[in-house]
């Protein structure tokens, strides 16, 4: 009890027939107790509503489940024109879901329990893919040297050598992906179920709000080389030891939080050149180069598939619970040459 596990507490005690038999009585219309001898007068459904299901689940399906999505879009485009094209967009956007790991997973896994029916809103939070801000900018430029460009060099060798060239890129920035606070403890309810926060009840913030908790998320270094990042602020749990803490009294609930991970930057370029050899036949040459400034990014591993995977959690009671894993590739350099005809 003193842990914060009353909800296993409860769920043992009622698959344990010698203990339940003696709570409600040798009763001889529920078969599992019958001739037990027991005297008690409690009534069958003490623990569970259905008690013929005791030590199993019983499970009751319905359609409760929501989610919404809210946007605002804005768009612009350079006009297009001496030989440079460019754009860019920028989303900003709230989801809302009340099935926060059943908007990830699909097929039979998509079942998700309320964590009370007394209050089915505390299961409302932002979807695994709330992605609050979304920024991309686009361009391309063709180079203006070379034969039917604005400079010409005068010389066919400078032309393939010099001339031709379109170059381009890409750039990427966006919030991170929102992970959940996972006390680790039962204190509450305990479910059947096998999905991390199956029975979670939440944690508990002590001398410190959300918002500040918030102020403090970033790609911070971490205690070890085995840990080399972390998600919050290392001198901010410093200042505040037990700021985060599991629920542990038993048939309470904490709070349910959720926060964003570290932010997304990403750039890419490109270039790519057409050298005509003979009427139809070109001979095309191009360079990649994706994480161009070779970027780390880092995301919670989780425990839903890995760094930067949706519907991720944080479990307090965890050591580094705010380890960071590492998401992005290395930068990558390609170079390719083909013939087209």
């Amino acid at each position: 009890m003193s842990s914060g596990q009353a909800g296993a507490l409860a769920a043992a005690l009622a698959s344990n027939y010698a203990y339940f038999c003696n709570l409600v009585g040798g009763n001889a219309s529920f078969t599992p107790c019958t001739g037990s001898g027991g005297t008690g007068t409690y009534p069958i459904n003490f623990f569970q509503v259905n008690p013929y299901a005791t030590g199993n689940i019983a499970q009751v399906f319905s359609d409760p489940g929501s989610s919404t999505y809210n946007a605002l879009q804005v768009q612009w485009k350079h006009p297009a024109g001496h030989g440079l094209m460019l754009g860019a967009n920028y989303t900003y956007s709230h989801s809302l879901t009340n099935r926060w790991l059943g908007d990830y997973y699909t097929a039979d896994e998509v079942q998700y329990n309320f964590t009370t029916l007394r209050d089915p809103k505390l299961n409302k939070g932002p979807s695994p893919y709330d992605l609050r801000h979304q920024f991309k900018a686009y361009l391309t430029y063709a180079l203006p040297f070379g034969a039917g460009r604005s400079y010409r060099t005068g010389s066919r060798i400078l032309d393939n050598i010099i001339g031709g060239w379109t170059g381009g890129a890409i750039v990427k920035a966006n919030s991170g992906l929102p992970f959940k606070l996972m006390g680790g403890q039962n204190s509450y309810n305990y479910s059947f179920a096998t999905y991390p926060d199956a029975s979670d009840s939440g944690v508990v913030l002590n001398g410190i709000t959300l918002s500040q908790l918030r102020k403090n998320i970033g790609v911070y270094p971490g205690p070890s080389p085995f840990v080399p990042k972390v998600a919050i602020n290392p001198q901010f749990l410093a200042a505040n030891p037990n700021g985060i803490l599991p629920v542990s009294t038993p048939g309470t609930l904490g709070q349910f939080d959720y926060l964003n991970g570290p932010k997304l930057l990403d750039v890419d370029f490109s270039l790519h050149k057409e050298i005509p050899i003979y009427e139809k036949l070109r001979l095309d040459i191009r360079a990649e180069f994706v994480n161009a400034f070779n970027h780390p990014i880092w995301a919670i591993p989780g425990v839903t598939g890995g760094p930067g995977q949706p519907a991720d959690f944080a479990n307090v009671s965890a050591s580094n619970y705010d380890a960071l894993g590492l998401v992005s590739t290395p930068r990558t350099i390609e170079f390719r040459m083909q013939l087209t005809f």
